[in-house]
């Protein structure tokens, strides 16, 4: 009989394992539960099933992609461990370990053969399912794809997997200033980056002052760049007073990339020019509404910049196989309620997974992957409960659906100890959260900041 097994962090992201089908297959005394695996490779062989011999002859269907022969043979079903980090932001990995016999020495056969390069990363989507149960109703328990292997015993292998997260390691901004693109861009400029633009950015409540500083590209045209993409230009400084004449906006395509430019009718010397923007909005044309809800954000980057490459256009559509857009609704609602909002400009490179680490730190979410492979995040809910005698804590709200993350603590005397700052750092308005220890004097030598605050002050 198959094993697949469940194991979830403490204080983790819980979800709903079984399907009504299958659950209504246990009740009728259908109890035989059937693991297989569908392993596209792209050899000769193709797609190929991933399951033991018994659950070939009794729990196969006889429709769908699983209607042919198992191989390698399955000798043992590893744990699907998802979690958060608890001390932390980092995303955490899946992971699923597959014991396979190769007495025929196909898989050895294939690590050396001509598409050996081919193998990392090839898919696999695991299936639960139950004999008698149609295939439409068997329960999508794993997707991933091969990350390792290793022999672990006489025509014995285990493959190691994981979601398809090889795009985590990679850095933006993607585009460098160059002079294929700017010919007259001032020598300080060259080799800096393209920046990528969220949120509002105001200094209006500082009295002014522009809250991003505006690199020269062209000092032939006069022309002063924002940012990749439709940006939203209020206001610009020249030296610290606001420029009401003299300048317009542009947007050109520059090696076949959309950038924002602010473009003067006059040289400006070596006066610093800065301004007063709004970032990427819905429609990608200044139209939509500005993209500020951490969600939408986050979804919006990790489509367009961290696993894509937009560079002109319109934005990329989410992938409900790369983000789990059913379980991130509940989370963008409840930024909604409390009125959380992002903005931040990234110029300097930055490793994706690191920015979405950030992410999470400034919103107090826990980012994770789902054990079907998407990306997925919980609040670290600080709302406060209510206690009933009698009866354990009841949370109302999104934390009973969705199995949120509460932390506990003893808070007596917290009271009038948590400070939060704002402050200018560079392009960006942060945020940084100061905490006392009530039997402490000193302010705790680790403050928290947060690069994804609302930069409108």
């Amino acid at each position: 009989m198959s094993t697949l097994t469940y194991a979830a962090a403490q204080n983790g992201p819980q979800r709903r394992l079984l399907s009504e089908p299958l659950r209504d297959a246990l009740k009728a005394g259908r109890q035989r539960f059937v693991v297989l695996g569908i392993f596209e490779l792209a050899d000769a062989d193709g797609t190929v099933i991933l399951g033991d011999p018994v659950d070939m002859e009794q729990g196969i269907p006889t429709e769908g992609p699983l209607y042919k022969a198992a191989r390698p043979i399955v000798t043992g079903w590893g744990q699907i461990r998802t979690g958060v980090q608890v001390r932390g932001e980092s995303l955490q990995t899946v992971s699923l370990n597959v014991q396979v016999s190769d007495a025929d020495r196909w898989w050895a056969k294939k690590i050396v053969g001509p598409y050996a390069h081919t193998l990392r990363n090839t898919p696999l989507t695991v299936y639960l399912g139950a004999a008698g149960v149609r295939w439409p109703d068997w329960h999508l328990a794993f997707r991933g794809s091969l990350q390792a292997w290793a022999l672990d015993g006489p025509a014995s292998w285990t493959l190691s997997f994981g979601p398809d997260d090889q795009w985590l390691k990679g850095f933006v901004p993607r585009h460098p200033i160059t002079t294929a693109d700017y010919r007259y861009s001032d020598a300080k400029t060259l080799d800096q980056y393209i920046p990528l633009i969220y949120g509002k950015h105001s200094t209006e409540g500082l009295g002014g002052g522009g809250a991003l500083a505006l690199p020269l590209v062209d000092s032939k045209a006069f022309r002063y760049l924002v940012g990749l993409g439709h940006i939203t230009v209020d206001v610009v400084y020249v030296s610290g007073a606001p420029a009401s004449t003299g300048w317009s906006v542009v947007r050109p395509t520059r090696g076949g990339k959309l950038v924002t430019e602010v473009a003067f009718t006059a040289d400006q010397g070596t006066a610093e020019v800065r301004a007063d923007v709004r970032g990427f909005d819905t429609a990608g044309d200044g139209t939509g509404d500005l993209i500020e809800n951490p969600v939408d954000v986050l979804a919006h980057f990790v489509t367009n910049f961290g696993r894509g490459d937009w560079r002109s256009g319109s934005w990329g559509t989410d992938d409900p196989d790369l983000l789990d857009l059913n379980g991130l609704r509940p989370l963008r609602d409840y930024f909604t309620l409390y009125g959380v909002k992002n903005s931040r400009v990234i110029r300097t490179r930055e490793r994706v997974s690191d920015i979405i680490s950030s992410w999470g730190a400034s919103n107090y979410a826990k980012p994770f992957w789902t054990h079907d492979g998407r990306l997925s995040a919980i609040p670290l809910d600080h709302r406060p409960v209510r206690r009933y005698l009698g009866d354990p804590w009841w949370v109302k709200g999104w934390a009973d659906e969705q199995g949120g993350f509460r932390p506990a603590w003893e808070d007596s005397g917290v009271r009038d100890e948590i400070a939060l700052d704002f402050m200018q750092v560079g392009d960006s308005t942060k945020q940084t959260l100061r905490v006392r220890l009530p039997d402490m004097e000193e302010y705790a030598s680790e403050n928290q900041t947060m690069d994804w605050s609302y930069g409108s002050i």
